[in-house]
């Protein structure tokens, strides 16, 4: 039966000149922690070596490789000082290490490599949190067929850098394996999700460090733990919200927000002119994009999450490449998309068609691929503010400042419903997942829940004393945000219509809020030119 083994390696005192590191032991604990617990990692045998000889660590790395079977999985993880030599090769230090000998008291990466090379098990990991730890990967001949991963705490020709009590690259492995890392939410952390993670981490408290990483075969693929994540059962109800992360790179009002269909990636749009990607679960900048002349007022995703659109009050849409930042083309080609300021977009759920409502009182329908338009509908006499497809992309509702909701077919341009009851301007509309429920939100502080296909006005909320700007459903629909100019989010449980969350923290109104799909996260983005990241 195949097995997890590990060996764990800390050196903190050194006997000839190299300076202590503390911090070493407590990695070596740290990771024994996780790796050992049946919930996380569940190894089998996890042997640590504390303050070890020189010849205790080669012994025990060569046991570590021996006499295995072809399926265990086979991790060897060492935190100390690592040497290179003037060749680049490197060498993990021993207590007895000499700064003047150090390749006759130092075990020697091509040592290592051997030792791998020679075992039956194709699942091998290397977890380095040592200076120079990058290096272990020259001239690395891994055996073929065998899935192999080094994860380093620096590059080649770079120092690391240990915390308080901890060092800072093991600290945010053991907190990724903890369920962190498990950016999808599948259950298990893999080596690219726990990589990923501790980097992105590391560079928030060590610009300067660059954490790396080498694989072979399915490397990346290896899960080295399981995540609890999943196993907590959404309660929006009893459910503490709270803001993880305050994003405040924006040098003006946050017009917009939006969130990837795997709930990774961030999209936010202002009034600065600029459009920014952020990593959702760390909240690192990715990139800012700059191509509009003029403020960002809407994003809208793909539900292939491989692009995103754009609406400026310069009356043009553009079409990105999420993971590049690349814009893909211009809708309208040469001419701006509208007249006027554009404000609201949507894409419908088959990816293909984009809507767009503008203040030249239009709609506008248009094929995403391609960027051209299908057509023009022109049933408001005001501006349109917001749009949202219909969950079977059949059919479009918009709001106007005329106070009206109207709900369209838009291949067939039939009015199927016209929604009444806003005693002023109407600013935010959304359709739940079922497609049953229509909110919308208004100058005059109030929400209004609507039956979709009959029309029927179901409740209005009332709780609001200022105008509200955005709602969003969450993605099983049982719960509605709404966004106002209190500078609040309240949360509303759909079946009874309590509230009850009142999110506060911005310092001026809330014109934004998405869901992420996996509804763990709500998006916030304000006059205080802010975004703020809630997580349940």
């Amino acid at each position: 039966m195949a097995k997890k083994l590990a060996l764990l390696i800390g050196v903190s005192e050194y006997q000839d000149g190299l300076p202590a590191i503390p911090t070493a032991v407590n990695d070596v604990r740290n990771m024994q922690r996780v790796l050992e617990n049946p919930q996380i990692a569940g190894f089998d045998e996890v042997k640590p070596l504390l303050e070890p000889s020189f010849e205790q660590i080669r012994v025990g790395i060569h046991n570590l490789f021996a006499k295995r079977h072809k399926d265990d999985l086979i991790l060897l993880f060492f935190s100390g000082h690592g040497i290179t030599d003037k060749f680049g090769n490197l060498y993990l230090a021993t207590p007895q290490t000499s700064g003047d000998a150090f390749q006759a008291t130092a075990v020697s990466a091509s040592y290592i490599q051997e030792r791998m090379r020679y075992s039956d098990c194709r699942k091998q990991l290397v977890i380095l949190d040592c200076c120079y730890s990058g290096a272990f990967a020259q001239g690395w001949q891994p055996k073929l067929n065998c899935d192999i991963a080094l994860l380093a705490s620096s590059s080649p020709s770079q120092a690391s850098y240990e915390a308080e009590k901890t060092g800072i690259y093991t600290r945010y492995l053991v907190e990724g394996m903890e369920g962190a890392a498990d950016t999808d939410n599948n259950g298990e952390v893999l080596i690219r999700e726990l990589h990923s993670y501790a980097k992105e981490k590391v560079q928030l408290v060590r610009p300067k460090m660059k954490p790396y990483i080498q694989a072979f075969q399915e490397g990346f693929q290896i899960a080295i733990a399981k995540s609890q994540i999943i196993q907590t059962p959404l309660d929006y109800t009893n459910g503490n919200w709270r803001c993880a992360y305050t994003l405040s790179e924006h040098s003006d009002t946050v017009n917009c927000v939006a969130i990837s269909p795997d709930s990774q990636t961030l999209v936010s749009g202002s009034a600065d002119g600029t459009i920014k990607i952020w990593n959702l679960n760390t909240g690192i900048k990715f990139r800012t994009l700059e191509g509009h002349s003029d403020k960002i007022n809407c994003v809208a995703i793909a539900p292939d999450g491989k692009t995103f659109a754009s609406g400026s009050s310069d009356k043009n849409i553009k079409v990105w490449n999420l993971h590049t930042g690349k814009q893909v083309h211009k809708l309208g080609g040469w001419f701006p998309a509208h007249s006027n300021s554009i404000d609201c977009l949507a894409i419908a759920p088959d990816g293909q068609t984009l809507v767009s409502g503008s203040r030249d009182h239009t709609i506008k329908v248009w094929n995403l691929v391609k960027g051209k338009e299908i057509k023009k509908l022109s049933q408001h006499s005001w501006g349109v503010y917001s749009v949202a497809f219909t969950p079977d992309g059949q059919a479009i509702a918009s709001d106007c400042l005329d106070h009206t909701i109207k709900l369209c077919g838009w291949d067939t341009e039939v009015l199927l419903q016209t929604f009444l009851d806003h005693s002023d301007w109407i600013w935010t509309i959304a359709i739940s997942p079922n497609g049953q429920i229509l909110a919308s939100g208004s100058e005059d502080c109030t929400v209004k829940l609507w039956n979709l296909k009959t029309g029927k006005l179901l409740h209005t909320l009332t709780e609001h004393h200022n105008p509200v700007h955005s709602v969003s459903f969450s993605p099983d629909g049982q719960n509605l945000a709404s966004g106002r100019y209190d500078n609040t989010i309240k949360l509303w449980n759909v079946e009874n219509w309590q509230l009850i969350h009142n999110l506060t923290g911005h310092k001026n109104g809330v014109n934004s809020i998405a869901f992420s799909p996996n509804g763990r996260i709500i998006a916030s983005g304000s006059d205080d030119n802010t975004i703020k990241i809630w997580r349940i």
